[in-house]
């Protein structure tokens, strides 16, 4: 049965598992919610029929109750999160998203459905929109602050000037220039074809030694794609992009020419830079404030607050002092 209630005969062995989660963009053919199962596409029209998992599995079930195939295909149920675990799903595909560069309505999107369909009981449209906001924004972090073009000259004399640059058309390039009687002679090294996009120094305070880094990187060609590193080190970000990452041109010079271009970055003063002791805790900052951080290994699950045993807690404190 279709919405306008004329009859249609669906086997679901033409349906396949096309999508990993449903879509918005591919609303069941029966009930209209978002699917993820398809049959093959036409290959005149380029177009398919979805079905959410939900009618997958009812029209399976009633194709095994009249025939009573046990190799009828099996639908995976949709995980359902309940109390305190509908919050740690939601920062999880919050922070999931954020950090894919996604932007903030298909996120919201998402978790609207997974409101409707996998939290029990489902949070109030109120509920729902503070806690996005609040997870959202600690996902974010603090704005993003965009950096510009640099260079960083590494070697200048009478024999010209190297310099590793962070071009906005080209991405991270060491660029060569030297004199002649007919003019400059210039000469482009491509490295990487993301530019870096924003930094944060990240100190600890409890250890001057200990430094590392949120870096964004953009790919010059297409600003959508973005490669984000969070509290890593320069080594542990250029290892990274040379084993796993596409768009590299020159793996022996990745290294340096970041640490470079970052090094005339903090050179300038143009980037942010934040105390953040690694761990939970209490730590005191550079001024002598007694500071609290919370750590991304750890984080806690404080109880509600109590005024009753909060009294209690400080006169025992008091005791004890």
């Amino acid at each position: 049965m279709i919405g306008d209630g004329s009859e249609v005969e669906i086997n679901p062995n033409y349906y396949k598992k096309g999508l990993p989660i449903p879509s918005n963009r591919h609303p069941c053919r029966i009930c209209g919610r978002p699917a993820n199962y398809r049959t093959p596409f036409d290959p005149v029209t380029l177009k398919a029929e979805w079905l959410c998992p939900e009618c997958y599995k009812e029209i399976a079930k009633q194709l095994d109750d009249l025939d009573d195939k046990p190799d009828e295909p099996k639908v995976k149920v949709i995980t359902e999160y309940a109390g305190e675990d509908r919050i740690t799903h939601m920062e999880k595909t919050i922070s999931t998203g954020v950090r894919r560069g996604r932007d903030r309505e298909s996120i919201y999107s998402e978790v609207l459905y997974d409101n409707e369909w996998m939290y029990n009981p489902r949070f109030t449209p109120m509920e729902l929109q503070e806690q996005f906001d609040k997870l959202h924004t600690a996902a974010l972090g603090t704005p993003e602050i965009q950096i510009g073009d640099i260079e960083a000259v590494i070697s200048e004399g009478s024999g010209g000037k190297k310099s590793y640059q962070n071009h906005p058309e080209h991405g991270i390039i060491l660029y060569t220039v030297r004199g002649s009687a007919n003019g400059p002679i210039e000469n482009v090294e491509y490295i990487f074809s993301y530019r870096i996009r924003s930094i944060e120094r990240i100190e600890n305070p409890a250890d001057n030694i200990d430094v590392c880094y949120n870096i964004v990187f953009e790919n010059v060609k297409k600003p959508s794609q973005r490669l984000r590193y969070d509290e890593l080190t320069i080594s542990q970000i250029a290892s990274d992009i040379i084993s796993s990452k596409s768009g590299v041109k020159n793996k022996q010079r990745l290294h340096e020419a970041i640490s470079a271009i970052i090094n005339e970055y903090e050179a300038r003063e143009l980037i942010k830079v934040s105390s953040r002791i690694p761990a939970t805790g209490f730590f005191e900052d550079g001024n002598g404030a007694l500071q609290f951080h919370e750590g991304k290994k750890l984080k806690l699950s404080l109880p509600k607050h109590n005024p009753k045993m909060a009294a209690h807690a400080l006169e025992v404190l008091n005791d004890i002092m």
